[in-house]
Parts: structure tokens; sequence; C-alpha cells
């Protein structure tokens, strides 16, 4: 009888552990829980765990879980919805822009931009320089300019949250800008000499800028930006920015955009 009764109770606690076991939860911290899933809806997972009653079951916010493990081996991975691609399957992700006020300077550029997920984009400019032909400043040549975007994610979260839009929002951008033109009597600014031929440069800036996105049709976007520069002829402005002097090699930019969308 007491055989029989030791058997009975290690048969009960293989069958409860073969039950409730069965599923584990993988949190986002990596936590896990070993439990019996009743229920995955869009918010909530819903389980039962061995040392409670049957009658209560417990809840988990959807946004906190990486992922499902149930007990015949499967597997079922959760997306952040604030960093799901689905939810901005909508959205056009591309974008061609023109700074509205380089031509008054001198150039003409446009810019490419597209969303490689929520939060990243990378952007890619080619411009032409012609001078100013109304000051007898007849220079002329190119300029390129590649960057990526980190856009900025809300303060806090709360469920459901998601960005407004993929390339709408404050952003972070490091970019490299290269120039290359043909120079027509430019001031040396360190020499107080006459300049006339190539004048190249090359800077790493870091900008700060807010892009808004209209109807997910129009955008404008807006910048400022300071970084590190270097040219091999010290004339200070280069068309898409500016270099304080060769000793010092501080490189500044600003710029106002407007832009179309498209997929």
């Amino acid at each position: 009888m007491k055989t029989l009764k030791t058997l009975f109770v290690l048969a009960s606690i293989l069958f409860t552990t073969a039950v409730f076991s069965q599923d584990i939860i993988v949190k986002t911290n990596r936590d896990t829980i070993f439990c019996k899933i009743k229920e995955i809806g869009s918010a909530e997972i819903k389980y039962l765990l061995p040392d409670y009653p049957k009658d209560v079951s417990f809840g988990i916010d959807i946004e906190k879980v990486r992922k499902v493990v149930f007990a015949n081996g499967k597997e079922m991975k959760f997306t952040k919805e604030m960093n799901n691609p689905e939810s901005y399957a909508n959205d056009k992700k591309q974008a061609l822009k023109v700074p509205i006020f380089a031509p008054l300077t001198g150039s003409f550029s446009v810019l490419y931009e597209k969303s490689i997920r929520p939060g990243r984009s990378y952007e890619l400019g080619l411009g032409y320089i012609f001078g100013r032909p109304d000051q007898n400043i007849n220079e002329h040549g190119v300029i390129f300019r590649a960057g990526f975007k980190f856009m900025r994610s809300p303060d806090f979260y709360i469920s459901r949250m998601r960005y407004s839009h993929l390339l709408k929002g404050s952003y972070f951008k490091p970019e490299i800008i290269f120039n290359s033109y043909n120079a027509d009597n430019r001031y040396h600014q360190t020499t107080g000499s006459i300049i006339n031929g190539n004048i190249t440069s090359l800077s790493l800036m870091f900008n700060i800028g807010k892009q808004i996105v209209y109807d997910n049709a129009f955008l404008i976007d807006y910048y400022i930006g300071a970084g590190y520069g270097i040219a091999n002829e010290d004339v200070g402005y280069y068309y898409s920015n500016t270099i304080i002097d060769s000793s010092v090699s501080l490189s500044f930019t600003v710029g106002f955009k407007i832009g179309f969308l498209f997929r």
C-alpha cells in the first residue's frame, strides 16, 4: 500500500508538470515563465501556473513578450508595435527633397531618403555648383553628401504606440559632405591672396533636425549641424557648409528642405 501511495504521488507530480510546464513564455528581458497558455490576444497573453489553482489565470502584456515556445516545439515570435514594420505598411518609405534656399547661394541639390526600418533611414544627395552669376562668380562643381538618420523615439511608451510616420520626427544625423569646384577669383581668408583653380573640401557633420510629413505626401526638413572639415584652400564657404579656417577646421551647416514622398 505504501508503495502504491508513493507511486500515485509521483504520478500526480509528473502529470501536473506535464500539464503546466509544457509552454514557455520568453520575456523581452530574457526571463522565462513555465506555464500552460490559455489564450493569446492582441494585447495580452493569459496563462496558468502549476502552484496556483486552475481557476486562477495570470496575464502578461504582449509588448513584454519576445516569443512563446509551445510544448510541441513550435515558436511564436512577437514584435513591439513601435518597431513592427507591418504597422507602417501604408507609409511611403522614400522621399526626394531639395534645399529651397540653396539656389540663392549658388548651388542646386537633390536628396534621396529611404527608410530601412522604424527609426532608421539613410539619405544621399547630389548637387551642382554654379556660383553667383549676378555677382560675376561663375564657379562650377559638384556636391555629394551621405548621411544616416536616427529618429527620436517617444519619451515613454504606452500600449500600441507607434511612430506617426516612418519619416517623421526629430532626428540625429551623422553626415559626410564632399565639395569640389573651380574657383573664380576667390579670396583666401588666411593669406589674403586670390585663388583661381580647384577647391575641394571634406566634412564630417553631426546634424540635428526635424522632419514633418503632411498627408503621407509632402514633407519639410530643417536642420543645423556642426563637425570637422578640411579643405585644400581656406576660403570659408563651400556652398554646402562653412569651415572656420584651416587651423581650427570647425565646420557648420544649416538647411531647409521640401520634398515629396513615394513608395
